[in-house]
């Protein structure tokens, strides 16, 4: 859903949609382009090769939390779509089903941020979503829940 921003954005080139990768609607986005560096990374395991680090939680999802992550994509697609949340499923596709776009990703996530007081910049996010894109809205719950649990560190999480 979002790879063609996360492409365009994570390669140093314009982005139609955000006009340069530098711009101050980025940088709004998730917050700042060069965040001070986080402190969810431990040593050095000794099962992990040169170079890699452990990547710990910043704060474990407990049921509450998952739920209210749930409710918070699901009501907001829900909004922005005009649909009930009822009609919604893990399985609906954001852009066929709902005629979504990257933006209401960025805005979801953007919302879920703050609520979790958790600064993650564009490049990081953009970095994850090459590897894995977000198009279901059972993705982006996952993605949300990822971001809150791992902040910056999501680039290194497989979900």
């Amino acid at each position: 859903m979002i790879r063609d921003l996360a492409t365009c954005y994570t390669a140093g080139g314009l982005c139609p949609l955000l006009a340069s990768p530098a711009c101050s609607a980025a940088e709004g986005i998730l917050g700042p382009a060069d965040p001070a560096p986080r402190t969810n990374q431990g040593p050095r395991p000794t099962w992990a090769r040169e170079g890699e680090t452990e990547v710990l939680p910043l704060a474990p999802i407990n049921s509450t939390t998952e739920k209210e992550i749930r409710d918070l994509v699901y009501g907001y697609f829900a909004a922005e779509c005009d649909v009930r949340p009822e009609d919604l499923s893990d399985q609906t596709n954001v852009i066929v089903d709902l005629e979504g776009d990257s933006l209401m990703l960025l805005a979801l996530l953007e919302k879920a941020c703050k609520k979790y007081g958790i600064t993650v910049p564009l490049r990081v996010l953009g970095k994850h979503l090459m590897k894995q894109s977000s198009d279901t809205i059972g993705d982006i719950v996952r993605l949300t829940k990822a971001l809150v649990e791992h902040g910056d560190n999501i680039v290194n999480v497989e979900l």
